[in-house]
């Protein structure tokens, strides 16, 4: 299946880099996503206006998400 001079090449080397690349950023995303998704669901589900954006920014300013949410859909 693979040549003993496998990753011998500098473009085979970078085409392995660039898939570890995207794998790293997809392992990333899946877990944002997955932190998330839950909330999500129930703000678009419930027409709360809330996006996944603004879920991500509430993390990244120490706002509790799920009480925002929470909150917009008893406004609701």
């Amino acid at each position: 299946m693979f040549s003993p001079l496998f990753a011998q090449d500098p473009a085979t080397i970078a085409i392995i880099a660039v898939f570890f690349v995207a794998v790293f950023f997809l392992v990333i995303f899946l877990a944002v996503f997955a932190r998330f998704a839950r909330l999500w669901v129930q703000a678009k589900t419930t027409n709360a206006e809330i996006g996944m954006f603004d879920l991500i920014g509430m993390w990244f300013r120490k706002v509790n998400p799920t009480v925002i949410v929470r909150s917009k859909i008893m406004a609701v």
